[in-house]
């Protein structure tokens, strides 16, 4: 009585060709990954550049701020003197493009180190090299 009893609650499975038998439920479909949005970056009416993520405002001397928006977080705003940008625009512009190089670029300037994210890196990327001419400027 106890193996046909345990027999009734774990009935034999039986996969034919892939498939589940008739009355069992089909396996879920694979995991695809939502599409990321575009990066757009833009020049606003003030003068200064930006992307969902990021605000690049230009201030004296070649320097300016960047303000990192993360989804989860507060807002973190950056001073980045001449010597700086130079080196977030030579590695932005780079040819053989080392992802997670340009972030920790930015997170060694401030006191505070803004936390790691892959999104907020290709906003900044595309912020350099779209507008290299005019921070250069």
């Amino acid at each position: 009585p106890a193996a046909s009893a345990a027999h009734a609650v774990l009935p034999d499975v039986l996969v034919i060709g892939g498939e589940a038998a008739p009355g069992l439920p089909a396996a879920p479909p694979p995991y695809t990954p939502r599409p990321r949005p575009p990066i757009r970056p833009e020049r606003t009416p003030e003068g200064h550049y930006r992307t969902d993520g990021i605000l690049i405002e230009r201030v004296a001397g070649r320097s300016c701020f960047v303000t990192i928006h993360p989804p989860q977080a507060a807002s973190q705003r950056v001073y980045v003197d001449r010597h700086a940008l130079e080196r977030l625009l030579a590695i932005a512009s780079a040819l053989n493009w080392e992802q997670g190089k340009l972030w920790r670029a930015l997170a060694d300037i401030p006191l505070e180190r803004p936390l790691p994210s892959r999104r907020l890196e290709e906003e900044l990327k595309a912020l350099l090299t779209t507008f290299a001419a005019d921070l250069r400027d």
